[in-house]
């Protein structure tokens, strides 16, 4: 009977002493896991998205061109105009390419008026997709 209660108070001191070590990881907050928390784009992402929804064309329709507005990956304050277009389609001209960017670049400046205008920078990307 003696041996009896030795071995439950034993057993009884390890289980409190590991409740004990555990009791720390049990008070913290809990972690988050990744995609938990709301993701708040950028300015520079905003005005990437706010070109391609306004000035964007994702289909390489009759003329032959397709305009895609993304962030720069290495400039935080800079929109990359991308210009993907097919030179051996029978209605592309670089004539009409021309004109297209022309007018992504007033887009550009019409979407950065107020103080977007002071940090915001445009590149321009042309692909051409016959090479």
């Amino acid at each position: 009977m003696q041996t009896i209660r030795v071995w439950l108070l034993a057993a009884a001191v390890a289980v409190s002493a590991v409740m004990l070590m555990q009791l720390p990881g049990l008070l913290a907050a809990p972690k988050k896991s990744p995609g938990s928390e709301a993701y708040q784009p950028t300015k520079q992402e905003w005005l990437a998205l706010k070109l391609q929804a306004y000035y964007g064309d994702n289909d390489m329709n009759d003329d032959g061109i397709a305009v895609w507005f993304e962030p720069h990956p290495d400039k935080p304050d800079t929109v990359i105009g991308r210009f993907t277009y097919w030179a051996e389609n029978d209605n592309f001209t670089f004539k009409w390419l021309e004109s297209v960017r022309d007018r992504m670049k007033t887009g550009f400046t019409v979407m950065t008026i107020g103080d977007v205008r002071s940090w915001a920078k445009y590149e321009e990307k042309l692909v051409d997709l016959a090479e």
